[in-house]
C-alpha cells in the first residue's frame, strides 16, 4: 500500500548515500557475475554440452541485467525521496511494482536464470568440469541470489551472495576431474 512505500522512501533518504552506494555496487556485481557466468559456460561449450552452454549463454546474462534493473529501479527510487510529496512518489512505485514491468518481466528473467544456474552447474558436474560439490554450491549460489535479489529477506541475499561467490570462486580454480 501506498504507506508502506512511504515509510520506505522515508527510510531510504535517511540513509542515502548507504543505499545508493549498496545499489550502485550490486550494478557492478551483476555486470561482473554476468560475465564470470558466461566464462564458465564456455567450458561447457568446450567440453561438447553445446546445448547446456547455449541456454546458460542465453539465461544468465539476462538474469543478471534482471537484477541490475532492479538496482537501476532502487536508484530511482532514492531519487524520489528528495520530492515534496512522498504520498504522490509512493503512488507512482505501488503502480509500478503492480504493473507488468517489475513483477513480471524481471522476476521471470530472475527465476529463469535460476534455472541456467542449476543448468550450469549440473552440466559442469556430469563433464566433469568442476566436483558434484562445487556445482551444488554454484547451483544453491547462482539461484538462491537471483531469487532473493529483489528482496526483501537480506540475511538470505547475503548467505546466498556468498555461496555464489565461493562457487564461483571454486569453480574457476578447479581444473576439469
Amino acid at each position: 500500500n501506498a504507506a508502506d512505500w512511504e515509510a520506505t522512501l522515508r527510510r531510504m533518504a535517511a540513509h542515502q548515500v548507504r543505499s545508493d552506494s549498496g545499489w550502485l555496487l550490486a550494478m557492478v556485481a551483476a555486470g561482473l557475475l554476468s560475465l564470470t557466468a558466461v566464462a564458465l559456460s564456455q567450458r561447457l561449450m568446450t567440453a561438447g554440452r553445446t546445448k547446456s552452454a547455449g541456454f546458460c549463454l542465453v539465461t544468465l546474462p539476462i538474469a543478471w541485467a534482471g537484477c541490475a534493473a532492479d538496482s537501476g529501479t532502487a536508484l530511482i527510487m532514492s531519487g524520489m525521496t528528495k520530492s515534496t510529496d512522498l504520498t504522490l512518489q509512493a503512488e507512482i512505485l505501488q503502480s509500478y511494482n503492480s504493473g507488468a514491468l517489475k513483477p513480471g518481466i524481471v522476476f521471470l528473467a530472475e527465476v529463469v536464470g535460476a534455472i541456467g544456474y542449476i543448468t550450469l552447474a549440473v552440466a559442469s558436474a556430469r563433464a566433469h568440469i568442476m566436483s558434484r560439490g562445487t556445482a551444488v554450491v554454484l547451483a544453491l549460489g547462482g539461484a538462491g541470489t537471483l531469487i532473493t535479489s529483489s528482496g526483501p529477506k537480506t540475511p538470505l541475499l547475503v548467505t546466498a551472495a556468498v555461496l555464489l561467490g565461493v562457487g564461483h570462486i571454486l569453480a574457476v580454480r578447479t581444473t576439469p576431474i
